[in-house]
Parts: C-alpha cells; structure tokens; sequence
C-alpha cells in the first residue's frame, strides 16, 4: 500500500475566479452623481426629469414645511404604493428629506415626515430666478423638531 503525504497537485485543478469589481457607472440620467459632475449639471439633470406632479409637491411641501406619506399620497396620488416609491425616488434624489420619529415601545412605526431637501430647495430658486437664500419662506436646510 502506497501512503502519500504530501498534498496534492492543484496545479490541473480550476481555481474559482473571485467576482472582478464592477466598472465604474457612467453618468447618465439615471446615474447623476458620477464623479466630476458638478452641482450645477446635477441640478440640470434633476430639473429634467422632474414632473409636474414632483414639483407641485416641492412646492407644497416648502410652503407648509412638512408632510407625511400619507397626506401626499392623498394629495398627489392614485395609491399609497406609487406614493411610497416616487417620494422614496425624490428622497435619493434629494430633492426631499425624510424623517421618521420614534415611537414608544409597542406602538408601531410612525410614518415619514417629508421636508424639502437641498436639490429640491434649488430648484424652486431656479425656478423663481432667485438663490435659495431668498425663498419665501425660508428655506432653512434642516429637520423640523417634533
């Protein structure tokens, strides 16, 4: 009986191939923050691509400061499912930002509060020709407390 101890030849054997990184995205429309775009051709592109409906409830959320999921649903929407997911797209696209407070242990989850985000701040100045600075009203970039 023939007793070999030395281990064996891998040499003949596949090795798995570990995944290559993917290549980096191009900047299209559907990928806006490639990088060395700058903020002006991002707005460019948001600006594009926002529809009527987005910017009627940019503009309602900055004159009232802030709404949750389901009062824009109800406002602006046939369903709560397309609601959730075009505020979710809006949200990345930071046109708005959105909050959810804490509840007590046991009570659920509370809905997102919408607030208008920078981009979405941007560009209801472009749209009034105006900088963001003097919006009425004041655009102030940050979370409202509750």
């Amino acid at each position: 009986m023939h007793n070999d101890t030395s281990a064996p030849d891998r040499s003949s054997s596949p090795r798995p191939r570990s995944p290559s990184p993917s290549p980096p995205r191009p900047q299209t429309a559907e990928h806006p923050r490639g990088r060395g775009s700058s903020v002006v051709e991002q707005l460019t592109i948001l600006a594009a691509r926002l529809t009527d409906r987005d910017r009627r409830i940019l503009r309602l959320v900055h004159q009232h400061r802030c709404f949750t999921t389901h009062q824009l649903a109800a406002i602006f929407f046939d369903s709560a499912d397309r609601a959730e997911h075009r505020l979710r797209q809006l949200t990345q696209e930071r046109a708005l930002e959105r909050f959810r407070p804490l509840l007590d242990y046991g009570e659920g989850s509370a809905p997102f509060y919408y607030v208008l985000g920078p981009a979405g701040a941007a560009v209801l100045a472009g749209e009034k020709a105006t900088d963001v600075r003097h919006l009425e009203p004041a655009y102030r970039g940050a979370r409202p407390r509750l």
